[in-house]
């Protein structure tokens, strides 16, 4: 029987943060414990109180899977009611513009961080461009997302960076989806000009900035602000990358239909 299995580190960037990590972590364990086809789930704290180690196994590729899909972006991406914590709003899916890599490998961060924080995702696409929408709700961008083929998702797994998570921290209330190598070569002054820009859109903003080589990036808004977010890769039939989304975790409550606190669902 082949198996699969994930090692990787769960990373804060705070005391808050890592807080939040230890207060959910023992329901997180329990949960995952319980789902068909879990082996093993570990998460161990390093020497770094901000880091902790995951391993996790699965007895098939289709229970691993299962258990990265708890939430369901491609739902998250429907127009519809919400409801959440008593709050009703509608959730709103608009195009906000179109992504061009020239190298096709992509990195995801604040945008407020100096370029050369910027960490290239592990997985790579196909140069191009591509159409880039949004879900909004309370007024807020939940989620963004790129469009890589028409087909569906069937699957979402992590988009990590090597040697670090699929969650990445915002301290200046923004977020950017950009080409790797054309962010990372930008002068400090035109760096400073596209945020300019960003800062005077219309909120919430979502606006297409220029980078070096004729690449261009998506820049919103963060969902409530600063905070941890998490990045998904949507995979098709074949295997292959239809979608990239963060999610603001704002269409998210607790399952009902769950007998244990901490599994969210999109609304």
């Amino acid at each position: 029987m082949t198996t699969v299995g994930l090692e990787g580190r769960l990373c804060c960037a705070n005391e808050a943060e890592a807080a939040l990590v230890r207060r959910h972590l023992p329901a997180h364990i329990r949960l995952t414990h319980a789902e068909p086809g879990c082996l093993a789930f570990t998460v161990e704290p390093s020497d770094d109180p901000f880091v902790w180690t995951v391993r996790e196994r699965f007895v098939d590729a289709a229970s691993f899977e299962a258990h990265q899909a708890r939430l369901d972006e491609t739902h998250n991406f429907t127009e519809r009611e919400v409801t959440v914590r008593g709050e009703t709003t509608t959730a709103e899916v608009s195009s906000v513009g179109t992504l061009v890599t020239s190298s096709g490998v992509l990195s995801v961060l604040d945008f407020g961080y100096d370029n050369d924080d910027a960490r290239p995702l592990a997985r790579s696409v196909a140069p191009g461009a591509y159409p880039v929408d949004r879900v909004t709700g309370f007024g807020r961008n939940a989620a963004v997302r790129v469009r890589f083929s028409d087909h569906d998702p069937v699957a979402w797994h992590p988009a990590a960076i090597p040697g670090s998570g699929h969650v990445f921290g915002v301290d200046a209330g923004s977020a950017c989806i950009v080409d790797y190598v054309a962010y990372a070569s930008m002068t400090k002054r035109a760096k400073a000009a596209r945020y300019a820009q960003f800062v005077a859109a219309p909120r919430p903003a979502a606006v297409e900035v220029s980078l070096d080589a004729g690449d261009t990036g998506i820049v919103v808004d963060s969902g409530y602000g600063d905070g941890s977010y998490p990045v998904y890769w949507g995979v098709d039939a074949d295997g292959e990358v239809a979608q990239l989304v963060v999610d603001f975790m704002l269409l998210v409550d607790e399952d009902e239909d769950e007998d244990e606190d901490g599994t969210l669902v999109h609304r």
